[in-house]
């Protein structure tokens, strides 16, 4: 449980946006005290409930987040499959001395 810094309302911590260190807010007052969503990283716009972006008219600005949040999941997910690939050892024969 943390409490919303705008509304002080305690509420359980994934019904609230973690926005800084120990700072959590309902996505709706963090909206309503005028904060810039764009400072905010893809992730965490892209957590913010649909109705809550419609009212401020932050749609477009969540659907685009939305596509790089995604493109950078896939680009990881590549990565990590190469690198996984060339982790595993070549088995050669042993030399005979």
């Amino acid at each position: 449980m943390s409490i919303c810094r705008f509304c002080r309302e305690w509420a359980p911590s994934t019904e609230l946006l973690h926005y800084s260190v120990r700072s959590y807010a309902h996505h709706r007052c963090w909206l309503e005290a005028g904060k810039d969503i764009t400072k905010l990283s893809d992730y965490r716009i892209s957590q913010f409930p649909a109705f809550a972006l419609k009212d401020f008219g932050l749609l477009e600005v969540a659907e685009a987040a939305a596509a790089r949040e995604q493109e950078r999941r896939r680009q990881f997910a590549a990565q990590r499959k190469a690198n996984l690939f060339q982790q595993i050892p070549y088995c050669e024969e042993p030399a005979d001395e």
